[in-house]
């Protein structure tokens, strides 16, 4: 009897994990996506949650249309990027629960929400859905500084 137990236990944990090996008990985990835009240029990007001594991505050098992403649990994290684009640059608060709220979107119980960032030479974008990069759909967050 207690190894049915131990089973049911398990086959229940089971059924909470997400398809990336986190466990998000009792959250959904997020799925984010930063998609250089600009259409001749790299842009280099340093991803951090401000909570986390390991950056997701430091000072990366993405090409045009290259995508990083990475998944987390929603629970103590903030993510931070700074991005260079030749003499420009921008600090952009990646999620937080600014953004968690233009994000979200509402998926029965658990599920992987989605968040896109998009970069182009007259700023940041950013979208719970993944666009093509000319729509109007796109929520512009700022420009370079």
């Amino acid at each position: 009897m207690p190894n049915l137990l131990v089973i049911g236990v398990l086959v229940f944990i089971s059924t909470f994990s997400c398809a990336n090996s986190l466990w998000c008990f009792g959250t959904p985990d997020w799925h984010m996506f930063v998609i250089n835009g600009m259409p001749n240029d790299v842009i280099e990007a340093h991803i951090y949650d401000t909570y986390d001594d390991h950056p997701k991505c430091d000072h990366c050098k993405l090409s045009p249309e290259q995508v990083f992403d990475w998944y987390f649990c929603p629970v103590d994290s903030l993510y931070h990027g700074n991005f260079t684009w030749g003499t420009k640059s921008r600090s952009v608060e990646l999620y937080g629960k600014h953004i968690s709220n233009v994000c979200f979107h509402y998926k029965f119980f658990l599920g992987t929400q989605h968040c896109y960032w998009l970069v182009k030479p007259e700023g940041f974008y950013v979208s719970r859905h993944n666009l093509s990069h000319s729509d109007p759909n796109w929520r512009y967050e700022g420009p370079w500084n």
